[in-house]
C-alpha cells in the first residue's frame, strides 16, 4: 500500500495546548484543530498595539487635549510597549522611539496607568529615585492604584503587604 490511511496529526502549537489545558477542552485533538483554524488566524488583527494608526490616533487625542479614558489606558500600554522595544532591541535609542511625542504629551498627567508606565520608563532610563514612587503607588490605599496592581500585576492589596504573586 502506497499511502497511509491514518490521519495526519496536527503539529504541536504550544499556545493551543495552553488553551486546551486552561479550559480543560476535550477531545484535545479536535479542539486544537478547531482553535488552529478558527482562532489563530484572527490573532494578528486583534493585536492593536502594533498598529501605527492607533499610535497616531492616541497621540492626536492627547495633542488636542481631549483623550478618553480608553486613550489614557492605550497610551500607558504604548509606553510599556516602548519599554519592551527598548529592552529587546535598542538600549541607546530613546530619542528614536516612535512614542517619544506621546511620552512628552502624557508625562505630567495623573492617570494611574500613565503614572505607573512613566515611572517604569524612568526607572529603565536609570532614574533610581523613581523606585520610591513605584513603591508608593504599589502600596497606595487609593482604589484606582489598588485595582490596577491587583488586576494587571497580580499584587495583593496594601493591607496584605503588597506581595507579588
Amino acid at each position: 500500500m502506497h499511502g497511509s490511511t491514518r490521519p495526519v496529526l496536527i503539529s504541536r502549537v504550544p499556545v493551543l495546548d495552553a488553551f486546551c489545558d486552561l479550559f480543560d477542552l476535550s477531545p484535545r485533538v479536535q479542539w486544537r484543530e478547531a482553535l488552529r483554524i478558527q482562532a489563530l488566524p484572527l490573532i494578528p488583527e486583534r493585536i492593536t498595539l502594533i498598529d501605527p494608526p492607533l499610535w497616531q490616533k492616541t497621540e492626536a487625542a492627547f495633542a488636542r487635549g481631549n483623550p478618553s479614558d480608553a486613550e489614557h489606558w492605550t497610551a500607558a500600554a504604548l509606553i510599556m510597549l516602548d519599554l519592551w522595544l527598548w529592552l529587546g532591541f535598542e538600549t541607546t535609542a530613546w530619542a528614536k522611539s516612535p512614542f517619544a511625542a506621546l511620552v512628552q504629551l502624557t508625562q505630567a498627567l495623573e492617570h494611574p496607568a500613565l503614572r505607573v508606565a512613566h515611572c517604569l520608563r524612568d526607572i529603565m532610563m536609570g532614574n533610581e529615585f523613581r523606585l520610591q514612587d513605584l513603591d508608593a503607588m504599589i502600596h497606595s490605599p487609593k482604589p484606582e492604584y489598588e485595582r490596577l496592581f491587583q488586576e494587571a500585576f497580580r499584587v495583593d492589596s496594601p493591607t496584605k503587604k503588597g506581595k507579588i504573586k
